[in-house]
């Protein structure tokens, strides 16, 4: 049953990265600073609940350091460019940049996932 619990958890949040990843790419057309920032900072934060759910339903340790290095590549680029607090940049490289890497790293790990359980 917390097994299933946590399958649930982790597959919703999934959905909700995928949401935001849409929204993302659609602020990034727009080129709606403020918001992409938001949906970006949100990202990472999804992408760590969602593998620690997946790491507490399939009890493997060795894979925790996996999920919090997705975590810290999915949030530190965005809050060093942010730090740099160049707009042009702010925009072309990193928002863009962190939702192609989100994307890449959202197939692959499901792939992993799916072998590993």
């Amino acid at each position: 049953m917390q097994r299933l619990f946590f399958y649930w958890i982790n597959y919703t949040l999934l959905i909700l990265f995928i949401v935001m990843v849409i929204l993302g790419v659609v602020q990034l057309a727009v080129k709606k600073e403020s918001e992409i920032t938001f949906y970006t900072t949100f990202f990472g934060i999804i992408f760590g609940i969602s593998f620690m759910s997946a790491y507490y339903a399939n009890k493997k340790s060795n894979r925790m350091f996996f999920w919090l290095t997705t975590f810290l590549l999915m949030y530190v680029p965005k809050k060093i460019v942010d730090y740099l607090n160049v707009p042009l940049l702010k925009i072309s490289v990193a928002n863009y940049f962190i939702v192609l890497f989100g994307i890449l790293i959202l197939i692959f790990s499901q792939k992993y996932i799916k072998k590993q359980t």
